[in-house]
C-alpha cells in the first residue's frame, strides 16, 4: 500500500489541477460573455461610438482572456461592429479604446490607468475585488456559489462622468451599485 500511495498523491494532484483549469477556463468564457454583452447593452456618446466599423477593447494583464475576448467577438453574429482585440501594458495609449478590461493585480497601475482615462468614454472592467469603488465602472464579482452566471458590481457615478449609458435592465441586474 506504501508504494503506491506517491501514485495516488500524483493522480489526486493532477487531477485537481485538470479540474481547476477547466474552471478557470469556464470563468474566462463566461467573463467575456459578459463583456461582449456590455458592449450590446451600452451607449457611448456619439463621436466615440466607434465612429469607424471598429470597436475596441484593451485588456492589460490575463494575457488568456484576450484569446477568448477574441473568439467570441469573431463568432457572434448580432455585434453590428467589427471587435478588435488588443493586449496592452499600462504605458500604451488607450486612445481609441472603448473598453479597457484591467486584469493587472499591480493596484498603484491601475491607479495609473484611471488617472489617465478619467471622464473619458471608456468603459472600465476589472475581477479584481473592491475596485468598482474606486473609479472602474464594471467589477466582474467570482461565483463563488457556482451558480454558472457572472455576478458584477457597476459604479453609476463614475459611468455617468464618463459619458456611458448602460441600460438600466442591466443595471437592476447588478450584485451592488455605488452612485446614482
Amino acid at each position: 500500500m506504501k508504494r503506491h500511495l506517491p501514485v495516488f498523491i500524483l493522480i489526486f494532484i493532477f487531477a485537481a489541477n485538470v479540474f481547476g483549469q477547466d474552471s478557470t477556463e469556464k470563468d474566462l468564457v463566461k467573463k467575456a460573455e459578459f463583456v461582449i454583452k456590455l458592449i450590446k447593452n451600452t451607449e457611448w456618446p456619439a463621436e466615440n461610438a466607434g465612429g469607424n466599423d471598429t470597436f475596441v477593447i484593451s485588456v492589460i494583464g490575463q494575457a488568456s482572456f484576450v484569446g477568448k475576448l477574441r473568439d467570441l467577438a469573431a463568432t457572434d453574429t448580432k455585434l453590428k461592429k467589427t471587435i478588435e482585440i488588443k493586449a496592452l501594458s499600462v504605458d500604451d495609449d488607450f486612445s481609441g479604446s472603448n473598453i479597457i478590461f484591467m486584469g493587472e493585480n499591480d493596484l498603484s497601475t491601475l491607479a495609473q490607468v484611471l488617472k489617465r482615462i478619467e471622464n473619458r468614454p471608456i468603459l472600465t472592467i476589472t475581477d479584481i475585488d473592491g475596485l468598482a469603488r474606486y473609479g472602474v465602472i464594471v467589477e466582474l464579482v467570482s461565483d463563488n456559489e457556482g451558480k454558472g452566471k457572472v455576478d458584477f458590481i457597476i459604479n453609476k457615478m463614475v459611468m455617468k462622468k464618463a459619458g456611458l449609458n448602460i441600460s438600466e435592465d442591466l443595471i437592476k441586474q447588478a450584485k451592488k451599485t455605488y452612485g446614482k
